[in-house]
This record gives structure tokens, C-alpha cells and sequence, in this order.
């Protein structure tokens, strides 16, 4: 009887560059070269105690198993072993016969090459950005016409716009800048004066902000463009507006929209995203309800998510 494979995969939420980052050089790990018939595929074993995101039996050993394709897709798996830590030779055998149970009919042979960590680490980071830019939209009342430069033409928010800036980002002065600018000048003060930065985990945001970004024409032609090349945008309802259509806004880039409306002291968040754009996480709760201080992590693990994917 062929054994089980008694193997979860995490979370689409936690598939981060920053996880083998933060543990590439404090864990045990195995390294393998798998071949199907129609894919190569380097797989990463790495043992830890206790599991690093969720809570686990403090009694077994977790085993992480990373699947990466040349083209970049990676996939982390979590596994429970029982009593094989620190026996390397117990933990080799056992993760040989998993893989085989994984992987079946293919080529499973160990990776020994000098410094594989710093190697694996290198692929890791040119698979999985770690500069973003996303857009922000103040929309200031709705916009009935097919007109969206309506969207683009106010150049001051509110001050509960200026609140939600604040849980995303801190405001910089662009002029002078050295730190990712996502595109914006930082020298003549073309592109605006300021803009909202921030550091998530080991990844630079920088947002382009629709109030920030100079009007230059009546058909707000450039804060269009850069607001347009991103793939992720986030709508600030302030009070009188109150719906939000992606029809109004022409991208070939643009694919979420997530929608932001402060009600009383919390905010409600709402997304909408092309049909060919699979499901990514973290979950919305029910209802879509966040307080302040737990706005701007969820908002940028959504959007850090759908780029990592």
C-alpha cells in the first residue's frame, strides 16, 4: 500500500520572498534538482521546531519543502515530523522517501554546490520583486459620466484622506530622495514635490497618489499614466462618494481596484478585480469591516500578494 503524503500547502498569503530570506542561513536545509517529464524544479527542504507562521505541536519537528519552476512559480509546503531533528542522516532518509511520495516518477537528485544558500537566495530575490508601486485615487464625490479625469483633477484630499496616507505610507519629500521612487523625480520636482513611501517587510512601496501628482493638463494626462501602469490601485471613497466604477478608468495595466470608505471610526473595503485574476489572500472578513490600525498592514499584504503570485 502506497504511503500518504501527509503534506499541507501554506497559505497563498504567506508565499513571500521574505520567507526564505528570513531563514535561509538559520535553518537546516536540503537541497534537490527534481525532473518530471515536462519541468525542472529545484525543491528546498528546511527543518525547524516550531512553525514559523502558524501554531503547531511543539512535539514534532516542521519540515518546509519550497518548490520553485524556472519560471518562477514557488510553492511552500509544511509538513510534521516526529523526532528527527538534529539526526541528519534520520532526516535525509525520511525526506528522500517523501519527496518520492511528491514527486512521483521523477528524477529526484541532491544539489551540492558551494555556497547553495547565497545562490538559492540570489534566484529567490530575481523571482520575487521587492520594489512596488501602487496607485491611490482620492475620489472626492462620484462621478456619474464616463469622465475620468474627474477622478484626476482634485489635487487636495481631505483630512480623512490624509489620515488613511498616513496607514499606508509616510509622506517624503521627493527632491533629493535616494530610496525607490517607483518612477517618480527626484531631482526637478516633475513629478510633485512629495509622495507616500513606505518599507513592508524587506520590500520599498511607493504609492502615486492622485492629489499629489501635478496637474499638467486639463485631461490630467500624466497623473493618468502613472496612475495607469500599475496593476494595483486603491480607491479613497472620502464622504460624497459613495460608488466606484472600473469601467471609468481606461488601463491596459490596471487589474484590482480596492475600494476604501471611512464610516464613523473604522473602514470599509471592498475589491474588484479582472476575471482572469485568480483568488489571492488574505481573506476579506465578513463583513469588511477594519479598524484603523488594521487597515494598512491588510491593504499592503493584499497588494504586496497579487504581484508576488
Amino acid at each position: 500500500m502506497k504511503e500518504a503524503f501527509n503534506v499541507a500547502e501554506m497559505p497563498k498569503e504567506v508565499h513571500y520572498k521574505s520567507f526564505y530570506r528570513r531563514i535561509c542561513h538559520e535553518w537546516p536545509q536540503l537541497n534537490y534538482i527534481v525532473t518530471t517529464t515536462d519541468m525542472k524544479m529545484i525543491v528546498t527542504v528546511m527543518f525547524r521546531w516550531d512553525n514559523l507562521m502558524y501554531p503547531c505541536n511543539k512535539e514534532r519537528d516542521i519540515v518546509y519543502y519550497i518548490v520553485k519552476t524556472r519560471s518562477g512559480t514557488t510553492k511552500i509546503y509544511q509538513q510534521s515530523f516526529e523526532d528527527i531533528m538534529g539526526n541528519p542522516e534520520k532526516s535525509r532518509k525520511r525526506v528522500d522517501k517523501q519527496l518520492r511520495i511528491l514527486f512521483p516518477n521523477s528524477d529526484i537528485a541532491p544539489l551540492n554546490i558551494e555556497d547553495i544558500e547565497d545562490k538559492l537566495l540570489d534566484l529567490n530575490d530575481l523571482s520575487h520583486p521587492t520594489k512596488f508601486t501602487f496607485g491611490v485615487i482620492y475620489a472626492k464625490e462620484d462621478v456619474l459620466v464616463d469622465n475620468d479625469s474627474a477622478y484626476f483633477s482634485n489635487k487636495e484630499g481631505s483630512p480623512q484622506f490624509d489620515d488613511f496616507l498616513q496607514l499606508i505610507g509616510t509622506k517624503v519629500r521627493l527632491q533629493g530622495f535616494e530610496r525607490f521612487a517607483g518612477g517618480l523625480d527626484t531631482k526637478k520636482n516633475t513629478t510633485g514635490q512629495y509622495s507616500i513611501h513606505d518599507r513592508f517587510r524587506d520590500a520599498e512601496i511607493m504609492y502615486h497618489v492622485s492629489t499629489l501628482l501635478p496637474s499638467n493638463d486639463e485631461d490630467q494626462i500624466e497623473t493618468k499614466r502613472y496612475i495607469g501602469n500599475n496593476v494595483v490601485t486603491i480607491v479613497f471613497l472620502d464622504e460624497k462618494a459613495n460608488q466606484f466604477s472600473s469601467k471609468w478608468l481606461e488601463s491596459k495595466f490596471l487589474q484590482i481596484y480596492i475600494i476604501v470608505k471611512k464610516i464613523q471610526d473604522k473602514y470599509m473595503v471592498n475589491m474588484i478585480k479582472h476575471s482572469f485574476v485568480p483568488d489571492f489572500g488574505p481573506p476579506f472578513p465578513n463583513p469588511p469591516i477594519f479598524a484603523a490600525e488594521e487597515l494598512g498592514l491588510f491593504l499592503k499584504e493584499k497588494s504586496n500578494n497579487i504581484i508576488n503570485k
